[in-house]
């Protein structure tokens, strides 16, 4: 719609490599503009340009610098602002202090070690990315930090999530169907489970998938320290006794992953066994799939590729198989 602002294209997991080819070109004033973060991150065109030529000298030693800032610049030229996110070594596999140190979401913004500010005009921001696994969580975990330790807003976090539904059971179609839909991110694929944190805090069982389970103890320490952050710089900006930081992150806190979902889907399903039929029709669409990505590799000798297919057309057989059993136990 006209009266919406203008998305902004946020390019994750940057190698910090380049952050010595971004400050030579902000230096040589290109274009008088940064090329990537802190308070005005747009990056023209010249700008990029700039930046494409330090990265095509590195080309060979850096494979796929010379694309990335060829997106950076295609952005730019789009017209739309563009914010640099860079890769935090071990996330999401680290100390919350540690993400939050000097090299992670709380560096700098001026000194091109940060995140850039990817706020809009209308104080909600709708992160949307192009599937699994693509970096909207840590995005919002940056933006939130430097929200209430820099820039003097605050902020909260939620998620819609359509699937896994969390009240239908882990076996149901449904779930098994997400689970074939995502056999080919990571190693292994999701896999949909008991929320084990939402049954100790609230006692109702609830299912949600493995990623967002091993990632929750992580998510609340940052959140917890995110707010103690925002606290320490509202007293620091406020005078003693001021708790604007902390109020502002009060509406962060879970007691589970899915306490961080909308999602009221599984309340809308009027007809079950449509959905069942639905369910398996996809997992066997999925699986298909699969089977002639594994083909393809291995007619042009490509193992790696072809074990990983490998693996989702197993974990589709599988989810194919508790569908149907659990389809023909509902009639």
């Amino acid at each position: 719609a006209s009266g919406l602002p203008r998305p902004i294209v946020v390019v994750n997991l940057v190698p910090r490599r380049l952050r010595d080819a971004l400050v030579a070109s902000r230096d040589r004033g290109a274009a008088s503009a940064t090329a990537g973060t802190g308070a005005d991150s747009s990056v023209t065109a010249a700008a990029a340009a700039e930046v494409r030529t330090e990265a095509e000298l590195a080309a060979s030693e850096e494979p796929g610098v010379a694309h990335l800032l060829a997106l950076v610049s295609a952005v730019a030229r789009s017209g739309r602002r563009c914010v640099l996110r860079y890769a935090i070594e071990g996330y999401p596999g680290v100390d919350g202090s540690v993400a939050l140190c000097d090299t992670g979401f709380g560096a700098d913004e001026d000194a091109f070690d940060g995140d850039g500010d990817a706020s809009s005009a209308g104080g909600l921001v709708v992160v949307t990315g192009v599937g699994s696994n693509c970096g909207k969580l840590s995005t919002c975990l940056g933006q939130l930090y430097a929200d209430m330790t820099r820039r003097g807003r605050g902020g909260a976090y939620g998620k819609y999530e359509l699937f896994p539904i969390w009240q239908l059971p882990v076996a149901h179609p449904v779930n098994m169907a997400y689970e074939a839909a995502t056999a080919d991110v990571g190693a292994t694929g999701d896999a949909v489970m008991i929320d084990e944190h939402h049954l100790r805090a609230t006692g109702e069982t609830a299912v949600n998938y493995n990623r967002d389970i091993d990632a929750f103890p992580l998510l609340r320490s940052l959140l917890l320290r995110i707010a103690a952050a925002g606290a320490h710089a509202g007293a620091a900006s406020g005078g003693a006794g001021d708790d604007t930081g902390g109020s502002r992150a009060r509406g962060m806190f879970y007691a589970s992953p899915t306490q961080m979902g909308v999602n009221t889907a599984g309340e809308a399903i009027e007809d079950d066994a449509a959905v069942c039929a639905a369910s398996v029709a996809e997992i066997e669409r999925r699986l298909a799939r699969y089977r002639v990505v594994e083909a393809d590799a291995t007619a042009v000798g490509d193992i790696t590729a072809a074990r990983r297919a490998r693996t989702s057309v197993e974990r589709c057989e599988y989810n194919l198989k508790t569908a149907k059993a659990w389809e023909g136990s509902s009639m």
